[in-house]
């Protein structure tokens, strides 16, 4: 946040008066508030949004301190001044918007840079899968390098690649990652509790809590963790259907993985 810093130094340049800028975690990831300027004295305590700016004590003097609008939490605290009889709370009806404007547009800024990154490992491993569909004519060995390749990038622990068996009308394992292939039973199309069977039978990616749709034959690599489940289209002359487990369940990990899924295989 240097151009921040370069505005709260020209602001003590001309007015005599210091001001730092405190957000929640800071740039180290800490759990309390950490200054975004060099020498910013700490205000004792932080006031909230809905409190409005307060005089706050510190080790250097008396701060005016207010919450910072905005998702991420942060405060501007001004003071003290070189000079007495200033009015901080005229410079706080000032600088605080200034702040806030600049706090907004970073988080823009990093959440635009977060999902490029996502983006840029999608597009990626589409290029990593069409390199070993190029040189591989087993379809296990696909199976499996491909299965490796979608765990990684969604970080999941647990997956498999399910074929569709014609004559038996199953869904047969050709790849597992976190359980061998063998000890995974052939899952019924028309199983009502497998999430595979509905994705494959709705062609609809679908995501499963633990106490979701539970089946014996899936227990093997779904365990307790949350699941990503998408159906995969015709590849040549079998039907494929597809599961992914997350290692550490969240939003952007079920994201990640419908969407690597849905652009492999749709």
């Amino acid at each position: 946040m240097s151009d921040l810093a370069g505005v709260l130094a020209a602001f003590r340049a001309a007015t005599r008066c210091e001001a730092g800028v405190w957000v929640q975690g800071g740039a180290a990831g800490g759990t309390g508030p950490e200054s975004v300027t060099a020498n910013a004295p700490k205000p004792a305590k932080f006031p909230a949004q809905a409190d409005g700016p307060r005089p706050v004590q510190s080790p250097a003097g008396e701060l005016l301190v207010a919450a910072v609008p905005g998702p991420r939490r942060a405060w501007l605290a001004l003071g003290p001044c070189d000079t007495p009889g200033l009015d901080l709370r005229q410079f706080m009806s000032f600088l605080l918007p200034v702040v806030t404007q600049y706090l907004q547009s970073a988080l823009e800024v990093e959440h635009a840079a977060n999902e490029l990154a996502e983006r840029y490992e999608e597009i990626n491993l589409l290029y990593t899968i069409s390199e070993i569909l190029g040189r591989t004519v087993s379809l296990d060995e696909a199976a499996h390098t491909i299965l490796t390749e979608v765990c990684e990038t969604v970080g999941a622990r647990r997956g498999s690649i399910l074929v569709h068996d014609r004559p038996s009308d199953t869904l047969r394992a050709v790849a597992a990652l976190g359980v061998e292939s063998a000890a995974v039973a052939p899952i019924p199309v028309d199983d009502k509790k497998a999430v595979s069977a509905r994705v494959f039978r709705t062609q609809h990616p679908m995501l499963a809590e633990p106490n979701q749709m539970v089946s014996d034959a899936e227990a093997g690599y779904r365990r307790s963790c949350v699941h990503a489940s998408a159906s995969l289209r015709s590849i040549g002359r079998a039907s494929v259907a597809a599961i992914a487990s997350a290692a550490n369940p969240g939003a952007a990990i079920h994201q990640n993985n419908s969407v690597v899924t849905r652009k492999l295989f749709a």
